[in-house]
């Protein structure tokens, strides 16, 4: 359920890298939410790649950002895409 989710989430540490340089950074929960929502009117898209080993919490943390994104004043305006774990990429 998603109310127990949000009652129970405890926000984790992040690592952000760059795509250009290989770069990385400390994040926050709250920085890759507001990355996923920067304006994107210049006809660019967002896309956020969730990685790391077994047992990090990736699906909890894309659990976490489907239900933020649900609650965002401007959802209205969102196109969210979920792949589930049991899709082929083909």
């Amino acid at each position: 359920d998603e109310a127990v989710l949000l009652a129970v989430h405890e926000p984790g540490a992040l690592i952000r890298r760059s795509a250009v340089d290989a770069s990385e950074v400390a994040a926050t929960e709250d920085d890759l939410l507001s990355e996923l929502m920067r304006d994107a009117r210049d006809g660019s898209a967002v896309l956020v790649a969730i990685t790391g080993d077994s047992g990090v919490g990736k699906s909890h943390l894309v659990r976490w950002l489907f239900a933020q994104l649900k609650r965002h004043p401007q959802r209205d305006r969102l196109v969210v895409v979920l792949i589930p774990k049991t899709a082929s990429l083909r």
